[in-house]
């Protein structure tokens, strides 16, 4: 069986991401990323210590460029991720 290589369409890698974080409170940060084109949304991730995983606490529409966590416990360090699918 032949393959024709040529008539395969080949995807362009996604722009890299930058995540920036502003504290707002002790208990309350700010996500903010640059808008990706040919993605359908985002998920937002929290690193869980305890669990030693990252943990899913939002998806946003591509229209979304912004995240506030309102849930953080003074004194505690936290991680984020934000993956586009």
């Amino acid at each position: 069986m032949k393959t024709d290589v040529s008539s395969e369409k080949s995807q362009k890698p996604l722009d890299k991401m930058t995540l920036k974080a502003n504290i707002k409170s002790t208990s309350k940060i700010s996500l903010q990323w640059k808008k990706l084109d040919r993605v359908s949304g985002y998920a937002i991730y929290r690193y869980d210590s305890g669990k030693q995983q990252y943990k899913k606490i939002k998806t946003v529409s591509t229209q979304e460029t912004s995240y506030t966590d309102s849930k953080l416990k003074s004194g505690k360090t936290y991680c984020y991720k934000i993956v586009p699918y």
